[in-house]
């Protein structure tokens, strides 16, 4: 079957569009699509009425392929998709909107949280209520999250297929998986050598059980609150105090709900961010300055913390900046969004985050974050480097190899020292991660304009491959999509630079065992095939007297190409296309499994593959006619308790 819509659709009425039977050879009905003109413009950009026509030509079919106003791409019927058949006529039973297998993963697939940890599938099984994926809104095209509605455990009938990409990414499915495509989701077993699917390259740290211990409790909020003359006069700390308890932030550990996004709301804070009390007795306040859609989604945080960020202030300033170098003036555009609440800004300083100032404060990482599990120290870093490190570029000249990445800073000169231990800290931290660090530099800056001169310091990381594919892929970027998505095609390019290069090397020591076995340089290169060696390389390395190492030529696309490649049309979601090398069925006798998300686009990331969720499914079982019949109230009551149904709580129709 077809999976493009290029048909007319036939209004019925405001909400009912016909798909003539006329329009594809083989229709048995027309197809009917309940949706008004809105919904409809994102219903054929979606294939989904194609699929409404595809449904028409099922055998026994009456009246007509419906679809409700929840349609979306589905694979075989559309999801939201309904239909009739009759038995008698060749029909099939078929259950609407989901097509018609049972799609699962085997065990050892690593399923993305929405925190940037992962777990394997196998292992959400008793946990799956408690957490959250990664997702993508596919029309917005980014990055979002969904918490989990069932989690599915089966032995599958089903071939098992094992697919690897080009680029070094690979999973083990049923055939009957879907895998996002320029097409939409296509199931694995239709997928072949050469075609293409979306890869996400961020893979993030294992996720580990977090501990129960305190790591701010109501004490602490109270000696901070007064350490800034807060007094109590109205029974302003009191309130505080109660507002925290009350929205189950005090005491704070290692395990409550809210502090993942509290992590990360203070590791941007660390940087383009300040908090403010105004005042004796007066508001705290908690800002945030950058890029309008990153201060959506640390709005969007916020919230779920238990607290309204205002909205997104938009305006153009002058700035004049003394610098090292001379007098610096230029014009910006600068969002910002603020939190007046006493209660929030008095949490973020008792957890550890700078009040004031930074520049004439002094500050370390806070200690209990360098005792944190793994990926809760990712959430700080990745929010800190957000707003803080530079963004993934290569050497101007040179597409190939990228600039080492740094982290800046400025700190009165009197408190440099604080500053460098800083990101000493900063730089232990990477370390957990694989991440090596060259030097914190220092130097003075200007005179500011209260007479006291800054430095500006500066954490420089390592450029070995090794170590970027372990920052951008297991750190990256929070709340900042663009650095995201560049962090994760420069993941994906070192990689594949990284391949190619070992391919070489190995193929280089291969050819010089054979030259010592005697063979010539021509029948070596007929063995080792191209692998980016050529005669002259084969001679002079190998048998000539070269004295330098071999130099291996890099990948041959710079790094602006591979991007052009592989991001176009996903540029704010931090996908990539990447092509398949294989498919081959391989024995497996395991459990298979799969989840179903909540979210209306129904994905989740596994093994670094977008793909599809399982659905609600038709269930065989052996019971007749005469044993359900009795007690068909009872079953209709349990289907409903336990089946979603409707259109959405905000659809008109």
């Amino acid at each position: 079957m077809t999976n493009s819509f290029t048909g007319k659709l036939e209004k019925i009425d405001d909400y009912r569009w016909r798909i003539p039977k006329d329009y594809m050879p083989g229709m048995r009905v027309p197809g009917v699509i309940y949706a008004d003109e809105k919904l409809l413009k994102s219903i054929i950009k979606d294939n989904a009425a194609q699929q409404v026509a595809n449904a028409a030509h099922l055998p026994g079919i009456v009246k007509a392929s419906m679809a409700m106003p929840d349609i979306h791409w589905g694979y075989g019927l559309p999801i939201g998709g309904v239909v009739a058949t009759d038995v008698e006529a060749g029909g099939v039973i078929t259950p609407g909107g989901v097509g018609y297998d049972i799609n699962c993963l085997c065990g050892e697939a690593k399923i993305l949280l929405n925190n940037g940890a992962h777990l394997r599938i196998r292992d959400l099984e008793n946990i799956f209520r408690q957490k959250n994926l990664s997702c993508f809104d596919l029309a917005e095209n980014t990055l979002t999250e969904t918490p989990i509605a069932a989690f599915l455990k089966i032995k599958s009938d089903k071939r098992v297929l094992e697919i690897k990409t080009l680029n070094g990414n690979g999973i083990i499915a049923t055939e009957d998986h879907p895998f996002w495509t320029p097409d939409g989701m296509i199931r694995l077993g239709d997928i072949g050598c050469g075609d293409v699917v979306a890869v996400y390259p961020f893979e993030g740290v294992p996720y580990e059980v977090p501990g129960s211990e305190v790591i701010v409790d109501e004490d602490d909020v109270r000696k901070l609150l007064l350490s800034l003359e807060k007094d109590s006069r109205g029974n302003g700390l009191t309130q505080v105090i109660d507002l925290l308890k009350k929205r189950g932030l005090l005491p704070m550990r290692y395990d409550s709900p809210q502090l993942p996004y509290l992590l990360k709301v203070m590791g941007y804070n660390f940087g383009d961010g300040n908090i403010f009390f105004n005042k004796k007795r007066g508001k705290g306040c908690v800002s945030f300055y950058g890029a309008q859609e990153d201060l959506q989604d640390i709005r969007s945080d916020i919230a779920k913390i238990g607290f309204t960020c205002s909205r997104v202030y938009s305006r153009s300033r002058d700035h004049e900046i003394n610098t090292a170098y001379g007098v610096r003036r230029f014009r910006s555009e600068q969002c910002s969004c603020k939190t007046a609440s006493s209660g929030f800004a008095a949490l973020l300083a008792a957890l550890g985050t700078p009040v004031g100032n930074k520049t004439d404060t002094p500050f370390r990482v806070p200690a209990w974050i360098m005792k944190a599990p793994l990926w809760q120290k990712r959430l700080f870093l990745s929010a800190f480097f957000g707003a803080e490190m530079t963004a993934p570029k290569t050497m101007t000249g040179h597409g190939y190899n990228f600039y080492c990445p740094i982290v800046s800073m400025n700190k009165n000169e009197s408190l440099a020292e604080y500053g460098r231990d800083f990101l000493l800290d900063i730089s232990r931290m990477l370390d957990d991660f694989g991440v090596s660090t060259n030097k914190v530099s220092h130097r003075k800056d200007c005179v500011r304009k209260n007479g006291e001169r800054s430095v500006r310091l500066r954490l420089v990381l390592s450029g070995n491959t090794d170590d970027l594919i372990n920052l951008y892929s297991k750190v990256g970027f929070e709340y900042n999509r663009q650095r995201k998505g560049l962090s994760n095609a420069a993941a994906q390019y070192l990689r594949v630079k990284r391949n190619i290069i070992r391919g070489r090397k190995k193929a280089e020591r291969e050819a010089i065992e054979m030259a010592a076995a005697g063979m010539s340089a021509r029948a070596i290169l007929e063995k080792t095939g191209p692998n980016g060696m050529n005669l002259r390389f084969i001679e002079r390395s190998i048998y000539g007297t070269r004295a330098e190492a071999p130099r291996i030529s890099p990948y041959s696309m710079t790094f602006d190409e591979f991007c052009e490649y592989t991001v176009r049309g996903m540029e704010a979601s931090g996908m990539l296309w990447d092509r398949v090398e294989s498919v081959r069925e391989i024995e497996y006798n395991g459990h298979v499994y799969d989840l179903t998300v909540a979210h209306k686009d129904h994905n989740f990331i596994a093994d670094n593959f977008v793909v599809s969720n399982c659905g609600v499914r038709l269930m065989r079982t052996g019971l007749e006619e005469k044993d359900v019949k009795p007690r068909i109230k009872q079953l209709v009551d349990a289907l409903f308790a336990k089946v979603p149904t409707g259109v959405g709580s905000t659809g008109r129709i």
